[in-house]
């Protein structure tokens, strides 16, 4: 039966990283006794960076107990204390496989809905003379290339690979949406695809059965760009407005991709280097802050799919 272990606590503080002023609430203590919880936090307990935390939809953080005892084995560590890991609820018998997205928890007089998890992993390519310790730490899959090694990190080791011969790649690819950067998406093919959903638009593009490729960050910075309501019916942008976004995405993904990605927090690409398109990002992140375009406040919401979105509600109709 799942078991609560311990409530932690803590307000973000500013520290020296890598020569600069960095905010964090990482570092959380357990505290005694019952706690109000809040639609934004636990009391007593903030978050530093709420580009990647915070909301309604992520509240709060758990960890389980033998997230603990994994990392206790892997670092030869037996010193760690309830909130290491930045939780604000440790917790037993809650594994990362068989929680969902969805599923609900009481504790006490407060109910707790899933929103999300936690996944870091990425791609590292290097030649075997560069590839340092950090490198390998976390690499469940390494691939000699000759000249160079092929490493994928998966820090929660929640990732798949799978491994197949090129007609079971082909019948793969064929299950998946359009590819945003090839001459089959036109204008007409995406009218097509949203005119087919009344989900939000945001959604629509952001289904990977339907379009691949789009992530939430640039689904936000198209839709802002096009000048279209993320949570619009995805039926009801006309093909006018079609042929905008279709514009914007293909515009997005090439810059992003010429930039090396957007580096939020912890995303580096296949040779290590951070991403500098976020310094090019008018939405996502900027919730609070003037419109790049009109000056109205952005708005941020969590509730059109349970990730982040920033909005003008000025000018995005």
């Amino acid at each position: 039966m799942p078991r609560l272990l311990s409530v932690n606590v803590g307000l973000p503080r500013d520290v020296t990283w890598n020569g600069k002023i960095v905010r964090t609430g990482i570092w959380k203590s357990p505290v005694e006794g019952r706690r109000m919880v809040r639609k934004l936090n636990i009391v007593g307990d903030g978050q530093g960076d709420l580009a990647g935390h915070g909301g309604e939809q992520r509240a709060v953080f758990v960890y389980q107990m033998e997230s603990y005892h994994y990392w206790e084995r892997f670092l030869g560590r037996n010193d760690f204390v309830y909130g290491q890991f930045g939780e604000n609820l440790t917790v037993e018998g809650l594994p990362d496989d068989e929680v969902c997205i969805g599923d609900r928890y009481r504790i006490g007089d407060a109910i707790f809905e899933v929103s999300q998890p936690r996944v870091t992993c990425g791609i590292i390519v290097k030649p075997p003379a560069e590839i340092t310790e950090d490198d390998t730490r976390y690499a469940c899959v390494q691939i000699d290339l000759g000249d160079r090694r092929l490493m994928y990190r998966d820090v929660r080791r929640l990732g798949t690979v799978a491994l197949m011969n090129s007609g079971e790649l082909e019948a793969y690819f064929g299950e998946l949406g359009v590819e945003p950067l090839s001459p089959a998406f036109t204008p007409e093919r995406l009218s097509g695809i949203l005119r087919a959903s009344r989900q939000p638009v945001k959604k629509v593009i952001m289904d990977q059965y339907r379009l691949v490729g789009v992530g939430n960050i640039y689904a936000n910075e198209a839709l802002w760009r096009a000048r279209i309501d993320p949570s619009r019916a995805a039926s009801r942008v006309t093909p006018d407005e079609a042929r905008v976004l279709r514009d914007e995405i293909v515009t997005i993904l090439t810059e992003a991709i010429e930039a090396g990605g957007s580096t939020i927090r912890d995303f580096y690409g296949a040779q290590g280097e951070p991403g500098e398109f976020a310094s090019r990002h008018n939405a996502y992140g900027h919730g609070g802050e003037p419109c790049a375009r009109c000056g109205a406040t952005l708005v941020e919401t969590h509730v059109i799919d349970g990730r982040q979105t920033v909005l003008c509600v000025r000018c995005q109709r």
